[in-house]
């Protein structure tokens, strides 16, 4: 059984605890936030090295932002 990987990315203003779930049995991203807020990211595709997942952390998160300032 291969151990579960958690990464921990920080953006301005924004830390995320990230990691592989399987949700509606597909594996995903799934965020938490450093102030205990979830947050279902994109799917997972295949491993990434850390330079990598902050990557699309912050393009994700750049992302979210910008859709809520639409609404």
């Amino acid at each position: 059984m291969s151990q579960r990987q958690v990464y921990l990315v920080t953006l301005p203003g924004k830390a995320f605890y990230c990691e592989v779930q399987t949700i509606a049995g597909q594996p995903r991203w799934a965020f938490t936030s450093t102030e205990r807020m979830r947050y279902i990211g994109p799917p997972w595709i295949q491993p990434l090295e850390p330079e990598e997942v902050h990557a699309l952390v912050a393009d994700w998160w750049a992302t979210k932002k910008a859709l809520a300032q639409d609404m």
